[in-house]
């Protein structure tokens, strides 16, 4: 009897705090959480969330198509939005990460657009692609039968992130955007190309080092060889990368012996290890390349970002340096309402899970999952 009692006061004392919208609020987001972690197998959110549906609408852009996912509630109702941006991956909008997380966040109550965008794909970073980005801030905007246009967020990630900054920067006038997330995100290009291809990186003055990913220097001569008028030097400098991605170690002299000086510039820079050298060599670069930094680069471009902003990055990450998301909380913390999350279970943009034990729950578990909790607690406010 007297269990029966404290069971119906528990109860009653749980219906009494979901009345209030915060804890609401907080519950969800744990929910999201929970669904976000891979080896979950019951996903609490499919019984709790809403029902949702996915969509393929095609976006039309100077007389192309881009190809979208459009996760919604079922529900009719208009529905705050997230357009996602992805990086530079194989898969692009299909890319399982992306398709899970969208999921989670629709079924949270958002309208979540995912555009295929082809200036940003494998072997391809065009600035194009920032106008992409825009396309699809705007397609989103005016689908006023499903969204409430003063609620648009957008969410960057890795290399994307730059881009979409620049994005939801350049539609400030026409289309204000109500929050930006950037997640393993980039400030300022030059010294994202000095850590890939040294492993330095500078924050107020302290030298850091973080092994970079072998790869990510061939990633970024893929990008650059469109932009070279030397197209022997473009299609010599694309074989090379393509044979040091494969095999990081693999002699490629015979090859970079045949550059010319336009070619041997990129070549010098991708090869360098000295971080002294780092401006100098991207100053000697072509004028073509310098603009297409220029064009991509935040730090050049972003005066003011007309939204929250949200800064995530991982303490860990070998590809982009955390200082870059540092960096950009420091620029604009008194522009905008800012706050930053550094995260230790992240590699990158992939989560990392350390063996869980007693210590490691309290150590490592706990304050990673409150970080990501208030995260996602701040953008369910937007609903």
């Amino acid at each position: 009897m007297f269990m029966k009692k404290i069971a119906i006061i528990f109860l009653v004392l749980m219906l009494v705090a979901l009345s209030f919208p915060q804890v609401r609020r907080g519950l969800l987001a744990l929910l999201v959480i929970h669904d976000l972690v891979p080896q979950t197998k019951t996903k609490w959110l499919d019984y709790a969330g809403k029902d949702i549906v996915v969509e393929h609408p095609e976006i039309d852009f100077n007389g192309e198509k881009i190809e979208t996912n459009l996760y919604r509630p079922k529900k009719k109702g208009k529905q705050a939005a997230l357009v996602y941006v992805h990086g530079v991956n194989e898969l692009g909008k299909d890319d399982p990460r992306l398709d899970s997380l969208a999921r989670s966040f629709s079924r949270a109550g958002f309208a979540v657009l995912v555009p295929q965008l082809p200036d940003m794909s494998p072997g391809k970073l065009n600035p194009k692609a920032i106008s992409e980005i825009e396309k699809s801030i705007e397609y989103i905007s005016q689908r006023k039968d499903i969204i409430a246009p003063e609620k648009i967020g957008v969410l960057g990630f890795s290399i994307g992130s730059g881009p979409a900054m620049i994005a939801v920067s350049n539609l400030q006038n026409q289309i204000p955007t109500k929050f930006m997330i950037s997640f393993g995100g980039y400030y300022d290009l030059r010294e994202v190309i000095g850590f890939c291809t040294t492993g330095h990186f500078f924050y107020q003055g302290k030298d850091y080092f973080i092994e970079p990913d072998p790869q990510s220097r061939w990633f970024f001569v893929r990008y650059y060889a469109d932009f070279i008028k030397n197209r022997e030097d473009a299609e010599l400098l694309k074989q090379i990368a393509q044979i040091k991605i494969a095999d990081p170690a693999a002699d490629t002299s015979d090859m970079s012996g045949r550059l010319s000086a336009e070619g041997k510039s990129i070549f010098d820079l991708i090869t360098n290890t000295d971080p002294a050298r780092v401006n100098e060599l991207t100053d000697s670069l072509p004028q073509e390349l310098k603009d297409f930094i220029l064009k991509l680069d935040p730090a050049k471009q972003v005066e003011n970002i007309p939204a929250d902003l949200f800064v995530v990055h991982s303490l860990n990450d070998n590809v982009i340096p955390f200082s870059q998301s540092v960096e950009l909380y420091d620029v604009f913390k008194n522009k905008t309402r800012t706050q930053l999350y550094l995260l230790k279970i992240f590699s990158h943009v992939n989560p990392i899970f350390p063996p869980l034990t007693f210590a490691s729950f309290f150590k490592e578990y706990l304050p990673e999952v409150f970080q990501l909790w208030r995260l996602v607690y701040e953008v369910l406010g937007y609903l």
